[in-house]
């Protein structure tokens, strides 16, 4: 793959950088049709995986109890990919200790919506148009 040159870092996922999106959907058409010149898709596409969960020796990304993920935005399409990839393997070795089975992509996605939806200490919601507290009456 080859990019313009914004953002090439290969493993982030925002509005620069696309990679990680790419890495996922390849993966995907690999996986589905047992196609083995997607091997190289496939695992960039888990090496992006394991540096966005919590708890993996390759982890990127800074977890609290206040924010669960250092950016929001960032962090949702990333567990939406993950989501994507994970209806199609059936484990994921990040590291030699740890292993990721779909349960724990499923469990560390829900949490992340949970919070956004209002379960976190502030009981504040994070999306817009959702819920009857705190909803903003300018969104810009």
């Amino acid at each position: 793959m080859k990019s313009l040159g914004g953002g090439d870092q290969h493993d982030i996922f925002n509005w620069d950088s696309k990679y990680a999106g790419a890495y996922v959907l390849l993966s995907q058409r690999g996986l589905l049709n047992k196609d083995i010149n997607f091997e190289l898709y496939k695992q960039e596409a888990e090496r992006f995986i394991c540096k966005i969960l919590p708890d993996t020796p390759s982890k990127s990304t800074h977890h609290t109890q206040e924010q669960p993920t250092t950016r929001n935005r960032h962090n949702i399409l990333a567990h939406n990919l993950r989501q994507v990839h994970e209806s199609h393997i059936t484990h994921i070795h990040c590291g030699n200790s740890v292993t990721i089975v779909p349960n724990a992509l499923i469990s560390v996605s829900k949490k992340h919506v949970d919070f956004i939806l209002g379960d976190n200490p502030r009981k504040m919601l994070y999306m817009v148009g959702f819920g009857p507290s705190l909803a903003p009456v300018k969104l810009h």
